[in-house]
């Protein structure tokens, strides 16, 4: 028995969840879903205004997302969605984007907290954290946008090209998942850009590429569990009313933040050892 309790496997593992219950990460989740929450409805502003530039119906991307949030979420986010298409305004953008920024920012404020505490350095300097509030906004909205336009308009792409090009006619029946590998891609890039803003000086570069990708991969696979999961029951609106959608937003946004920060706290298990 002690033998596997000093099992390197079973060492990193209680090492990594001692962390996690330290540091209090899983307060930290509590508060980095409140201020995801509240960047939800304003990036869906932003969003929006893609959306109608690029002449792209709002049921064509609910219909992507369909297999990772549960049908009352995606139901919620669509309601708001076709009631931007007809109340768009460059007023609503600017408001938007001003109350993305804030939030957005309040939330990698969060992450760079729980990086500073699980990796036991001081906080990074007033300049570089400000500069990483103003990117990651900005960065997240790329991301999105990037990802919706991509992905929907991938098939029209690929049927023109292979009008074109007609050897690529026998890729077209595989975008049905290669779109699903963009967005994991996409959802990586950004997961580790945002490790790698937010690490202190001198983190070893390998273990946020592992974490990152393991994050993601987490992340997708519980999404889908728990989109399953909540899809199994329509009675939660007996007990929430309507604020059932905004109370399964938050669980999720809940479940994600925890998966975050797990994969920081294993991070830095990592980077402690290897630095030893």
């Amino acid at each position: 028995m002690k033998k596997l309790w000093l099992w390197p496997p079973v060492y990193f593992l209680r090492q990594g969840l001692t962390l996690y219950f330290d540091c209090r990460l899983a307060q930290a989740a509590a508060c980095f879903a409140y201020c995801v929450l509240l960047t939800i409805f304003p990036v869906l502003i932003c969003v929006s205004s893609a959306l109608g530039m690029a002449n792209i119906d709002v049921a064509t991307v609910i219909t992507q997302f369909e297999p990772f949030l549960p049908d009352i979420a995606l139901d919620a986010i669509s309601s708001y969605l076709r009631y931007l298409t007809y109340h768009q305004g460059t007023g609503l953008l600017v408001a938007g984007i001003i109350a993305c920024w804030f939030s957005a920012s309040a939330a990698y404020r969060t992450i760079a907290r729980v990086m500073a505490d699980v990796f036991r350095t001081p906080s990074q300097s007033i300049l570089r954290d400000l500069i990483a509030s103003i990117i990651f906004p900005v960065g997240l909205l790329v991301a999105l946008d990037i990802s919706v336009v991509v992905v929907v308009t991938g098939q029209n792409t690929l049927d023109f090209l292979a009008g074109k090009l007609p050897f690529l006619g026998q890729f077209l029946a595989l975008w049905g998942w290669l779109r699903y590998v963009l967005l994991f891609a996409i959802f990586f890039l950004f997961i580790l850009a945002i490790l790698l803003m937010a690490a202190p000086r001198g983190t070893l570069r390998r273990p946020l590429m592992v974490s990152s990708l393991f994050a993601t991969l987490a992340l997708v696979v519980s999404s889908a569990v728990f989109s399953w999961f909540i899809g199994l029951s329509s009675r939660y609106s007996l007990v929430y009313g309507s604020l059932v959608s905004i109370i399964v937003l938050l669980v999720w946004l809940y479940l994600c933040g925890n998966i975050l920060f797990l994969a920081i706290a294993f991070t830095g298990v990592w980077h402690r050892d290897r630095s030893k």
